[in-house]
């Protein structure tokens, strides 16, 4: 998602539905025409749709992790410089040093949303509408996607990510980093309690505390990563127009 290709408008979620295998409701806001819900680094899959009313359906199968290592076989084969792969959670989740602990760590991580986000599109026309976030407001999510900005908030976003097998990742680890000045030092800590289960898992990415340097620029200063059954009260959709 790039930022300058999109405007912001808020879609709150009514009569949200979180079942085992779909997510569903109405995305107040989208009155435009019918569209596909996709993801996807390397070409698009499609997980989802939305009506000319709003109402919306989120699918969670099993079958997105053949969809997507088969994206990114098709990838490499047309690829001469670049090659993708799926990270393992020990690489996805790595410290520094020996804080975390990580059960099966060589399982591959599969998550449904790219870079927290969701797009709304038409495969055929080959035209991308807009796309979404699952967050706690607005604001959030604008500074979350104005990448290398330095303007961070608290807040957080909600994916769900998908283990063939139990894995864990517990721990909290921490990382001395310099502002962009080079002259303030912070401990920037990420706090890890994940325990995936088999099957598709909530996962909420929260940024707790900043860290605000001379200048006024704001950093992650404490983020936490945690496994949750529902999602949060009051949680909000918030989508961004393509422009």
């Amino acid at each position: 998602m790039k930022k300058s290709l999109f405007s912001a408008l808020a879609l709150l979620p009514i009569n949200l539905i979180l079942a085992q295998n779909s997510v569903t409701g109405t995305i107040s806001g989208w009155e435009t025409i019918s569209a596909d819900i996709v993801t996807g680094m390397q070409s698009p899959i499609a997980i989802g749709t939305v009506s000319e009313d709003g109402s919306f359906i989120l699918n969670l199968t099993p079958e997105f992790t053949a969809q997507t290592m088969k994206s990114i076989d098709e990838f490499n084969k047309n690829s001469a410089e670049w090659k993708a792969s799926v990270m393992t959670l020990e690489r996805a989740f790595a410290c520094y040093s020996d804080s975390l602990e990580i059960t099966n760590g060589n399982v591959p991580v599969i998550k449904l949303s790219n870079f927290g986000g969701y797009d709304l599109a038409d495969p055929k026309e080959k035209k991308i509408h807009g796309s979404f976030m699952i967050v706690n407001n607005k604001e959030f999510a604008e500074t979350y996607r104005s990448y290398g900005q330095y303007n961070a908030i608290p807040g957080y976003f909600m994916d769900w990510f998908y283990f063939a097998e139990p894995s864990s990742v517990i721990g909290e680890c921490t990382t001395e980093s310099y502002a962009v000045n080079q002259e303030e030092t912070y401990k920037a800590i990420t706090d890890y309690q994940l325990d995936f289960k088999a099957g598709w898992n909530l996962v909420q990415y929260e940024l707790a505390e900043i860290f605000t340097d001379k200048e006024g620029l704001t950093y992650a200063l404490k983020t936490n990563y945690k496994t949750l059954d529902t999602l949060p009260e009051g949680v909000q959709y918030i989508y961004f127009e393509d422009q």
